[in-house]
């Protein structure tokens, strides 16, 4: 982060120190709200947008606020003649200039520009417009991100057997893959067994396609323990990316058999 330091005795200002002080903030709520959100979000609504019917006709826009691109912009109480109920409500941003200032050289420029909100029934030649009745809001997206966080989760369209449910989740800095797997499961039989000749596999999920280093690790196996750490079994997968679990005992069942794993590989 920079800073200017201020010194006593007439320190001269320059025009790139001003910049600097004019940029902090915006630098600061961008790298803030991408922590928060993720990366790729582009924009959402602080609060969820509320919309009311106008009675002279169309609808009124309620005061809100909401994050384009590094800036948080506000607006006031809106009412949008042509839209009914029902239809996209498009919030389009656009610059506005002002306080044009004469210079030394003789020249006049603006010197505020400000982004504004207004709100249309079309976004046809708008740079950036967002419908606001679809838009994502602040807290699910801060919701999802403290429940998902930079997790990916491995398990393909929720397609688990033999009872199981739960997650299972990879985080990958540095081609290194953290694992986390908390897989639990109900029933007491084991219901749908993965054919391989000579071992006694049963399916746990199916996987979306694995990283090549899980292709090492997994599908030679990894040691799953009790709360107590005796050895349950192996979690192992298979080429064809479902997971299968191999009990060290066929007594066990599945109830038997949580899947609780904590691992780097």
């Amino acid at each position: 982060m920079k800073e200017i330091n201020f010194h006593d005795g007439g320190m001269p200002i320059h025009l790139d120190d001003l910049k600097l002080l004019q940029s902090f903030s915006k630098d600061i709520v961008l790298l803030l709200i991408k922590s928060l959100v993720g990366e790729e979000v582009e924009a959402f609504a602080m609060n969820r947008p509320k919309v009311k019917r106008a009675p002279e006709g169309g609808v009124i826009v309620l005061p809100g606020a909401m994050y384009v691109e590094g800036d948080i912009l506000s607006w006031n109480e809106t009412r949008v003649a042509d839209i009914i109920e029902g239809m996209p409500i498009y919030a389009c941003i656009r610059e506005v200039t002002s306080d044009n200032r004469l210079f030394a050289d003789g020249q006049e420029h603006p010197c505020r520009i400000e982004k504004e909100v207004y709100f249309s029934s079309s976004k046809d030649g708008v740079a950036k417009a967002y419908d606001i009745t679809t838009i994502a809001v602040f807290a699910d997206l801060l919701q999802e991100r403290i429940k998902f966080g930079d997790w990916q989760n491995m398990v393909l369209r929720d397609h688990f057997y033999n009872g199981y449910s739960g997650t299972f989740s990879i985080r990958e800095v540095n081609r290194r893959y953290r694992v986390q797997a908390k897989i639990e499961s109900d029933a007491t039989v084991w219901t749908s067994k993965y054919e391989w000749p000579g071992r006694n596999f049963c399916s746990i999920f199916d996987s979306i396609p694995a990283p090549y280093k899980w292709k090492t690790s997994f599908r030679q196996g990894v040691d799953v323990k009790s709360k107590l750490g005796s050895p349950l079994g192996k979690l192992i997968c298979t080429t064809s990316e479902v997971f299968v679990f191999e009990p060290v005992d066929t007594n066990l069942t599945p109830r038997d058999c949580p899947i609780i794993l904590d691992i780097t590989l």
